[in-house]
Parts: C-alpha cells; sequence; structure tokens
C-alpha cells in the first residue's frame, strides 16, 4: 500500500484517465457509465501499484475492499466522464483519501 504523497503526481490522475478512457466501452446508461469506468479506473492504478483488491459494483454504487477496509463510491457523485477536469480532481480526491492514509 502506498504510504508516502511523494508516490502521487497530479500527472497520475490524467494517465489513469487517459489510460481508462482508451480502453473504456460505453453503455447506454450514464449513471451506469460512471460505475463502470470507475471500476476500470481502480483495476488500472491495482495494476500499477501491485494492490491486491476486491470490487463489489452495484447498479449505482461501487464497494472497493483493500486489507479488509471497505470504500463505497456512489454515482450520483461522481462527475460526468466527459468532464475530465472534475472527473480527475474526484480521482485525486478518492484516491487520496485512501491510499495516503497513515
Amino acid at each position: 500500500m502506498i504510504k508516502h504523497q511523494e508516490n502521487f503526481c497530479p500527472d497520475l490522475y490524467d494517465y489513469l484517465y487517459s489510460q481508462t478512457l482508451k480502453a473504456y466501452k460505453p453503455v447506454k446508461s450514464k449513471e451506469r457509465n460512471k460505475i463502470l469506468f470507475l471500476a476500470k479506473v481502480i483495476e488500472v492504478f491495482s495494476n500499477l501499484e501491485a494492490i491486491e483488491y476486491d470490487l463489489e459494483i452495484g447498479a449505482i454504487s461501487i464497494t472497493l475492499e483493500i486489507n479488509l477496509k471497505f470504500y463505497t463510491f456512489w454515482s450520483v457523485e461522481m462527475p460526468r466522464i466527459e468532464n475530465k477536469t472534475q472527473f480527475v480532481k474526484y480521482l485525486s480526491s478518492q484516491l487520496e483519501n485512501i491510499f495516503l492514509k497513515t
């Protein structure tokens, strides 16, 4: 697990967003798109950092389990995927909240 803030850089979130966008196949539902897109971001991030995790993908939320801790993300709180600036800001906030805790 990442423990030091210097392991994170602003470009990481842009990279995660861009890589996920390249590989992501959208579905018809906008809310479902946000859920599935975030799940893919978590997969890309976890592969980069060699993090073991479990995901439970629901209709309007994702529950992430890492080291016996659970984090839930709600689609209504996520910005639209098309708004890169807001989505990258959301990613940085959420990932730093999880991985930079001491």
